[in-house]
């Protein structure tokens, strides 16, 4: 059975930890380069891979069809 001091020692090392990892959230938030351009022009980039079907996989003409194509595609269409 802990006694009351050692429970206090893990909560403070508990709320230390999560002050630390809220500061480096903050300090690297903003760390990116921007475009510096005004156009509203967002470049998403996304990947699947072609060997498990449904999911993916690669049509008889060699293009990639199934399941995550489709919601990729419906992505690019819904902006």
């Amino acid at each position: 059975m802990q006694n009351k001091a050692s429970r206090s020692k893990g909560l403070w090392i508990g709320i230390i930890v999560v002050v630390i990892a809220a500061i480096a959230v903050v300090l690297l938030h903003n760390n990116g380069k921007s475009s510096g351009s005004s156009s509203k022009v967002q470049t998403i980039k996304v990947g699947s891979g072609n060997d498990a079907q449904p999911f993916a996989y690669l049509d008889k003409s060699g293009k990639p069809v199934g399941m995550d194509i489709a919601l990729i595609q419906a992505m690019l269409i819904s902006q």
